[in-house]
């Protein structure tokens, strides 16, 4: 009996969303949660894009949908473009999500010579390598 191992949804998506300009900037939002716990619109604008500018909305709900981020209260915005208004501050749901698909990014984009920064234990607990 063979067991199928069954992809967590970021896995999903990043396999359809390879070397796109929007998993590049996910990946960054992603990477901001894992530093600040938190990240927001103003985060994904700081982001160099050479598309379409609602890349960056759509980056930052697809924390949500993948189960990384929830919403959490307003924030006064930091930008003059946004006239400081309120906007969606978004907090970290999933740490050990986030931490994989940063590596797995990292991973696709420097090859397998980048060194590993998480290794997963046995009992599926994602762990930093020091």
């Amino acid at each position: 009996m063979s067991t199928e191992h069954k992809l967590e949804p970021w896995e999903q998506w990043f396999i359809r969303n390879r070397g796109s300009e929007f998993s590049r900037v996910v990946v960054r939002l992603a990477e901001v949660l894992l530093r600040r716990g938190e990240c927001t619109a103003d985060d994904a604008r700081a982001e160099p894009l050479d598309g379409d500018p609602r890349i960056r909305g759509g980056a930052v709900r697809a924390l949500v949908c993948l189960g990384l981020a929830t919403k959490g209260e307003p924030v006064k915005s930091t930008a003059s473009i946004c006239h400081y208004r309120p906007i969606s501050r978004f907090v970290l749901l999933d740490a050990n999500a986030c931490r994989a698909l940063t590596q797995r990014f990292s991973e696709e984009v420097l090859g397998a010579s980048a060194p590993k920064q998480f290794e997963v234990a046995e009992n599926g607990q994602m762990l930093m390598k020091v």
